[in-house]
């Protein structure tokens, strides 16, 4: 997810870098979905039972931190609502894979408080929970000078799980919602403005998250993640998974897709599919926007660095 950009000037990814010698060590296995399908066999393709074989059904679990002074200033927002996106962009990733989170493990920092504001954090991270079915099962509570909540997601598929990989030359790709507007309220704070009630700072505060309707179109999907850090950052590691390069079919929109922290789900399908998913974005009243097409060649996409 994005940062709060520093006045570092030398500017790499970190997160690349740090991964890159976790793979080269031997110890990294699983990494670089929004969540990783776990198995209680070695052999998850199939299993047998007294009435067969049947597909052995995977545990999803995925993990996400929200920081001060990295994903958000305390002044930006309530309490309430800091905790409640906190919560959001964590299960917006088990969305990405298709999955119904149900319970979840909270490390959570919390600096100096009065009992009032502790309760009110509590509060809405048990309003969240709720909404989404999901149970507190543990964690940890430490006190810090910043304010930080480090999640992690246990649940289950829909149906399809959804991954990066699975990109075909010739997809079509798409986008839920209309990114850009996260990117717009950051630089209002950024310059010293105030969020308010316009909807042109609703994303921001509060995430659209899109489960049900990825649950309905995830039999044809071929892949899938949430955009966490942009649609060209999220592109580039779609590329990257799936040796593809992407036509991009609208030139202006370019700093849209530059915008971080958005959470919608950006997908490929096959030509063939196409009116098939726009038949049920309608029914479902969800607004796509077509963003282009994979292929061998493409343009060059340069992502911005948030982290």
């Amino acid at each position: 997810m994005p940062v709060i950009q520093s006045s570092t000037t030398t500017r790499f990814n970190k997160e690349e870098l740090f991964l890159k010698i976790l793979q080269q060590e031997g110890v990294l296995v699983g990494v670089g979905d929004d969540g990783v399908a776990l198995y209680a066999s070695k052999s998850p393709k199939r299993v047998m039972s007294r009435f067969g074989v049947r597909h052995q059904s995977p545990i999803i679990v995925a993990s996400d931190g929200f920081c001060e002074h990295t994903h958000f200033e305390r002044h930006w927002l309530s309490l309430s609502q800091i905790a409640h996106k906190a919560m959001l962009v964590n299960i917006s990733d088990m969305v990405a894979m298709n999955a119904q989170p149900k319970y979840a493990l909270l490390s959570i920092t919390l600096p100096t408080l009065s009992p009032y504001e502790v309760v009110e954090i509590a509060k809405a991270l048990a309003q969240s929970a709720h909404r989404y079915n999901i149970q507190f099962i543990g964690g940890d509570t430490m006190s810090n000078e910043n304010l930080a909540f480090h999640c992690t997601l246990i649940g289950t598929p829909r149906g399809k799980v959804l991954s990066r990989k699975g990109v075909l030359k010739g997809d079509l790709v798409f986008c839920t919602g209309r990114v850009g507007q996260s990117a717009y309220a950051l630089k209002w704070l950024l310059n010293g403005g105030m969020i308010s009630t316009s909807k042109r700072f609703a994303r921001f505060v509060a995430p659209i998250l899109r489960g049900d309707f990825i649950a309905r179109i995830a039999s044809f999907v071929h892949s899938g993640l949430d955009v966490s850090d942009g649609v060209f950052a999220e592109l580039k590691r779609l590329g990257a998974i799936n040796r593809v390069r992407f036509y991009i079919a609208h030139k202006k929109r370019m700093n849209a897709y530059q915008s971080g922290e958005e959470y919608e789900m950006l997908f490929s399908i096959a030509p063939r599919d196409k009116c098939r998913l726009l038949r049920l974005a309608r029914s479902m009243r969800i607004p796509l926007e077509y963003i282009g097409r994979a292929g061998r060649r493409g343009q060059n996409l340069t992502p911005k660095v948030w982290h």
